[in-house]
Parts: C-alpha cells; structure tokens; sequence
C-alpha cells in the first residue's frame, strides 16, 4: 500500500470511531477486519503515517475507551439508551490503548510524541 493510501485507511477508520451510532453498530466488522490493520500504522516505517494515527487516531481512542462524545473535535451525536456501555467498550481493553500511548510517547519523532501526550 502506498504512503496515500495508509493514510487515507486511518482517515476512513477515524469517521468510524467518530460516530459511537456507526462504530457500535458495525463493531465485530471493525474489530475484526479494520482494527488491527489500523493499529499496525501507529507504527509505520512512515512518520507522517505515524503522526497521522497519534494526531487523530489515538484521540479517538482515548475518547471511544473513556466513553466521552467522538473525542477532538466532538462530532458524535449523543445517545441515551443502553448502547453507551457498549459505546464505551467495543473498540479496545483500556489496557491496550495505554500501551499504544507508551509506544507513541517512545516515538523518536516530536510531534508524534506530543500529540500521544495531550
């Protein structure tokens, strides 16, 4: 795959995280089929492709596993019933969002390193 396409890859995977309505309805497809290609490109031999995932994907993360409303930027409409628990725990065991921090954070680049830290 080409740098554009990785990158466009994490975009389209950032929509879906964005919208708990979206994520939640087709989690088993993403968890299975797009998440974990999505996780390798936090640690991609690109740096832009890296930069990408700690600026918008790694937000969306941490909003998605705290259950807050689509993280930065807050795009997320908000839902009353019984799927915000479900919101909160489809996408990844908090666990595991905190070692991709530790490996972002550990990134010899600066500007990845910043935006894992915020």
């Amino acid at each position: 795959k080409t740098y554009k396409e990785r990158q466009l890859f994490l975009f389209m995977c950032e929509g879906i995280i964005a919208d708990p309505r979206t994520a939640v309805a087709q989690s088993q497809v993403f968890k299975k089929e797009l998440l974990p290609k999505m996780i390798e490109l936090a640690n991609d031999r690109i740096v832009n492709i890296q930069l990408a995932f700690s600026k918008h994907i790694f937000p969306r993360l941490l909003s998605v596993v705290e259950g807050k409303e689509g993280g930065e930027g807050g795009t997320a409409a908000t839902t009353s019933n019984s799927s915000d628990d479900a919101r909160c725990t489809w996408l990844l065991p908090v666990e595991n969002v905190q070692k991709i921090k530790e490996m972002l954070i550990s990134n010899k680049d600066s500007d990845v390193k910043s935006f894992a830290k915020l």
